[in-house]
C-alpha cells in the first residue's frame, strides 16, 4: 500500500496587514514515501548554493524561516533569496509533489475560539480534498510543531478522537467522512527539517500572490515572490481563502 507524508505549516494572521485582509491558513506538501530522499538531496543541493561552505568547513545548519530567507547573512543578496526559492519551487514542480493551500479571512470566522480553531478547520478542509488519496493508500500528517497542547489536540487530536470513539462505539464509524483506517497519526517536525522548511517558504510565497490578487501593492522584492509563486499552478490540488458569510 502506497504511503504519503502530508508535510504542514500553518500561518496566523499578521496584524500589519489590513484588517479585511487578515488570514489564518494551513499549506501542505503531499510526498510520497519513495520520494523523500530525492526530494532532500535536491533540497540541500539548493541550500548549499545559497550558503556555499567556505574554505572546505561545514557550517552549521541554518533553520530556514521564509519570513527571514537568509537575511541575517549579509554575503547572500535579494537575487540569491529569489533564486533559492526558485530552487524549492523547481523540486516541487519537478517531482509534482501536491500542493494545498486553504484558509480563512480572519475575522469573518466568528464563531472560532481562537485561531488555532480556524486551523483545525483548514486540516479537516485538507483531509476533504485528499479523500481519494486516502483511499488508494495511507498518508501521515506531519506539523510544524509549536509545542503546545493546544496544537496537538487540534492535529493528533482529530483522529485520536475518532478512533476513541469507534472502540467504544463501532457503529459510530458509519458516520466519519473521511477514511480514517489510512490516516497514520499526526507526527511533528520544525524547520530544520528539509520538508518543514520548503512548506513554509511555499505557503508564504501564496500569501504574497494572494495579497497581490486582493490588489495590496506589495514590496518589489514581495512581488518576485509572488511571481515565483505563480508557478505552483499545475500542482495546487487544493487553493482557497475562504470568507465565512454571516447567516441571514
Amino acid at each position: 500500500m502506497k504511503t504519503t507524508f502530508l508535510f504542514m505549516d500553518e500561518s496566523k494572521a499578521h496584524s500589519s496587514a489590513p484588517a479585511n485582509l487578515r488570514v489564518t491558513k494551513l499549506t501542505g506538501l503531499l510526498i510520497p514515501s519513495e520520494l523523500h530522499r530525492t526530494f532532500r538531496d535536491a533540497y540541500y543541493r539548493a541550500l548549499v548554493r545559497v550558503l556555499p561552505a567556505e574554505h572546505s568547513t561545514v557550517p552549521a545548519l541554518p533553520e530556514v524561516h521564509a519570513t527571514d530567507l537568509f537575511k541575517k547573512q549579509s554575503n547572500v543578496s535579494d537575487s540569491d533569496r529569489i533564486g533559492f526559492v526558485n530552487e524549492l519551487v523547481d523540486i516541487v514542480l519537478k517531482l509534482n509533489i501536491a500542493v494545498l493551500n486553504i484558509g480563512y479571512l480572519t475575522k469573518s470566522v466568528t464563531f472560532a475560539q481562537s485561531e488555532t480553531h480556524i486551523v483545525g478547520l483548514c486540516f479537516f478542509n485538507f483531509l476533504r480534498a485528499l479523500h481519494d488519496t486516502l483511499d488508494e493508500g495511507i498518508i501521515w500528517p506531519v506539523m510544524e510543531t509549536d509545542n503546545t497542547p493546544k496544537q496537538d489536540l487540534t492535529f493528533a487530536g482529530t483522529l485520536q478522537g475518532v478512533d476513541n470513539a469507534v472502540s467504544r462505539v463501532p457503529s459510530a464509524s458509519a458516520s466519519v467522512s473521511i477514511n480514517f483506517k489510512n490516516l497514520g497519526e499526526v507526527l511533528y517536525v520544525t524547520k530544520r527539517s528539509a520538508f518543514g522548511a520548503t512548506v513554509d517558504v511555499i505557503g508564504y510565497i501564496l500569501h504574497k500572490r494572494w495579497l497581490r490578487q486582493q490588489g495590496v501593492e506589495l514590496t518589489v522584492f514581495a512581488s518576485a515572490l509572488a511571481d515565483v509563486a505563480e508557478r505552483l499552478h499545475p500542482v495546487l490540488v487544493a487553493d482557497e481563502i475562504i470568507r465565512m458569510e454571516a447567516a441571514q
